[in-house]
């Protein structure tokens, strides 16, 4: 009885100990965006196309970058979320040398560094795509959606006229 109540009580530990491990990277995947300190706002222009009043060739355009590097973007946001548990199990051990764990840096830093470049493009595309009027409707969205963002005469001047 004792051995099978401690076997309880290790199964019961480590399902508890896996599922904290889950919510941990779940977490982690819900504050993807702390990974380069850009906002994500591609989806936000997209669904509130109206709003920001684009007309389809703009719309298409940016649809157009997202299409062709989403997958991309997501695969190493996705790797980065990876490598920083792996990261934090790695440093725990023993065996780990220092230049393994700089080598995980490295690579997360690679990897923040292409997503960065990835958000950059995007928003140059932006910039090259939006007009004066895109760029009122877009700082409506963004209050509406909370951002405390003002954006500058001279942006809301620049852009394709």
């Amino acid at each position: 009885r004792v051995i099978d109540s401690f076997n309880q009580q290790q199964g019961n530990q480590q399902q508890a100990s896996q599922q904290q491990a889950q919510e941990k990277v779940a977490a982690q995947l819900n504050e993807i965006d702390r990974i380069n300190h850009l906002p994500s706002l591609l989806p936000m222009i997209i669904d509130n196309a109206d709003i920001i009043e684009l007309e389809q060739e703009q719309l298409d355009a940016l649809i157009a970058w997202r299409t062709e590097n989403r997958e991309a973007v997501i695969a190493d946001m996705n790797e980065i979320v990876s490598l920083r548990v792996a990261i934090k199990q790695a440093a725990v051990l023993p065996n780990t040398t220092p230049e393994e764990l700089v080598a995980f840096q490295d690579e997360i830093f690679r990897l923040q560094r292409n997503v960065l470049e990835y958000k950059l493009s995007c928003r140059d595309l932006v910039f090259d795509t939006f007009d004066q009027n895109n760029w009122e409707g877009f700082q409506m969205v963004l209050a509406d959606e909370g951002y405390a963002i003002e954006m500058p005469d001279m942006i809301l001047t620049a852009g394709a006229q």
